[in-house]
Parts: C-alpha cells; structure tokens; sequence
C-alpha cells in the first residue's frame, strides 16, 4: 500500500548544492511504492538551479519548487554573529506558503543525509500537537549560554529547528505564523528561528527519537553523556549511532568543505549518486587546519616566551648596573666615614647635636 509523504526544503542559490544532495538521499531511501511531494521553497533561484531541482522528481517523487520574493519581510532580520540566513525565517510561514490542504509536513535543512526511508517520521502521531521535534544536546547541555535564563523560560527541553514535522493544520488555526513573527520581531534569536520555535511552541511538542535527526555536534562528546541525554542504548563505538540514524544532520562543520570532518564520506557517497557528481568539489583537511592553527598558537607562545626573555635580559642587566653603582655608593660611602675629615667634622658637630636633642625634650 503507498504512502502520500509531504517534505519541505528551503534553499536560496548559495545552498543549492548540499540541497539536492539532501533530497536526493531522501529519493534514493524512499519506499518505491510511496509517493513523495518534495516542496523546496526559495528565494531568487537562478532558472538553472531550478532545473536542476526539478530534474531530480520522478512520478513517485514530485519536486515542486515555491517561490517568495517577500525580501522586506525576511531580510531585516539578518544577523552578522551567525552563519544562518534569513532564508530561514520561510519556517514561519511555511503554512501559508505550502497548499491549504496540506495538514502536516516534514521539515528538513539542507545540510542532511537521509540514510533511510524517511517515511516513519512523517507517519509520528502530532494531531494535538504543533511538531514532532529532537531535542538539541548541544544547546540544552554544552552551550556556554543557559538557554532557559537567555530565553526566560523553564521547558523541559530545547529542540533543534533542522528538522521538524510541523502540524500545519494546527498551527494555521491558532495563527502560528503571525505569533512566531511577533516574537521574532520583538526579540533576538542565537540561532536565526530556533529559539523563536522553541519559545512560540512552548511545550505543545512531541519528542521524537534522536536518530530521526542525529545531530554531528554530538560527535564530539563523550558517549556515556548522550545516551544518557537521549535514553537510547550504550554502544561500544557511536559509528553504531550513525548507521541507525534516519537523518544525519551537519550541524557543525559541512561535509562539503571538509573531506575527514563527522560522517564526511556517507554525504559524499550521496554526493557522486546526486545529479552533481560530475561538479568538482573542492574540500578541506579539517585536521590540517586544525594542525595549522596549533602550529601558529605554538608559534606564537614559543614568540612570546623568547620577547620575555630578552625583556627579562634587559631587566637583568639594568639591575646589574644598579647593583654595581650601589656597591660602588657604599664603598664611597664607607671610604669616607673612615676618613679624618669626616670623624673631626663629628667631633665638632657633637656638641651642637646634643644641644638639639635635649632641647626637644
């Protein structure tokens, strides 16, 4: 029996690439008899990236790409201190800009792999909710800022905006849109819209499993720490998290720019089965740069112990010099209460001395 499965993209043409990576992850993992309607939002998408979108549909996979040229709306709300655009904020109003009669829809960022059929998370029960949502390990327990006091609220969790099923149903009746907006408007968001969601949707959420957005900036915390976190089993090595992930989500550092980076060769092997395998990619050494950068903190300490060291010569041979005219002083000095001058001046001056002290008292 086939499936009628909702997705939704956003994508501006800086993130055309790793988008129809994703989606085609989504296509290749897909149910051969379900039937997906893939939405992929945009903004000022040039005539060819929207070919190229388009050309990745099938019949049991249709790409409908959803134009907005609404800039004023999104745009004011640019952020220098975040590499998230305004492209973003299209989540808010993805209830009016996807057809009426759609009532829930799954939400991806572009910057997933999709290593299984997607559907079981489309098919989580949110009737009475506004989202199924993945509660964000970073945020909640590593962020330098708690984000219970930055946002002053007490939820039980904070989840990760990168992918949400979204009960647009529900959410167009209690005008979700209009509310996420006045909050955004009246209040800055560390993450673009994540905090925004979190706080406009308050607790009318469903926590769904961590492998239905696996998130790469767990990668690098201790193990014990998010199976505690998420309650899912121990594992002798989290490459058994990896292969269990639906949807491996880069939250941190891009596959694309990275070659040795988190999970970095299952988004390649995506990549070569994607409609761009033929488009060279150019990639980075993560540990490289990251050799580099201790090689110039190195440099740099190994400059700074050396300028301390000649400012402490210097020091030195200044107080060498003080020492020699001060030895020299009290040798004078020495020298000259030795001398017959100086007791005969003693002599004549005793008189006069005593005179002064008894007068003082």
């Amino acid at each position: 029996m086939s499936e009628k499965i909702s997705l939704c993209f956003i994508c501006d043409e800086n993130y055309v690439m790793p988008t129809v990576v994703a989606i085609s992850s989504v296509i290749i993992n897909k149910n051969k008899e379900d039937v997906y309607d893939i939405y992929v939002v945009s903004n000022n998408l040039s005539v060819e990236s929207t070919d190229i979108l388009e050309e990745l549909g099938s019949e049991s996979a249709r790409i409908i790409v959803v134009k907005t040229d609404n800039n004023d709306k999104y745009g004011r709300f640019a952020m220098k201190s975040t590499y998230v655009t305004t492209t973003s904020l299209y989540k808010f109003d993805l209830p009016y800009l996807l057809p009426v009669e759609l009532g829930k829809v799954l939400y991806l960022d572009g910057d997933i792999i999709a290593q299984k059929n997607v559907a079981p998370i489309f098919n989580e029960d949110i009737e009475n909710v506004y989202a199924g949502v993945v509660k964000d390990f970073y945020v909640e327990l590593k962020d330098k800022d708690d984000f219970r006091q930055r946002l002053n609220m007490n939820h039980k969790g904070y989840f990760n905006s990168g992918v949400l099923l979204l009960n647009l149903k529900k959410m167009r009746e209690d005008n979700l849109p209009e509310l996420l907006f006045q909050y955004r408007n009246s209040n800055k968001d560390k993450y673009m819209d994540q905090d925004t969601f979190n706080v406009v949707l308050k607790e009318n959420i469903k926590y769904l499993s961590p492998f239905y957005n696996f998130m790469s900036a767990c990668w690098v915390y201790n193990k014990d720490e998010i199976a505690d976190y998420y309650k899912i089993g121990m594992v002798d090595t989290k490459y058994e998290w990896i292969k269990e992930a639906l949807v491996i989500h880069y939250t941190g550092l891009k596959p694309w720019k990275y070659f040795d980076y988190f999970a970095a060769d299952i988004w390649l092997h995506y990549y070569l089965l994607s409609p761009l395998k033929d488009v060279l990619l150019v990639r980075r050494s993560l540990n490289d740069e990251r050799n580099v950068k201790k090689d110039n903190e190195l440099a740099t300490v190994k400059k700074t112990v050396t300028e301390q060291k000649k400012k402490n010569e210097i020091l030195q041979n200044h107080l060498m010099i003080v020492e020699k005219k001060v030895n020299n002083l009290t040798r004078e000095l020495k020298s000259v209460k030795n001398g017959w001058s100086f007791r005969i001046g003693r002599v004549i001056t005793f008189i006069p001395r005593m005179l002064k002290k008894c007068l003082k008292l």
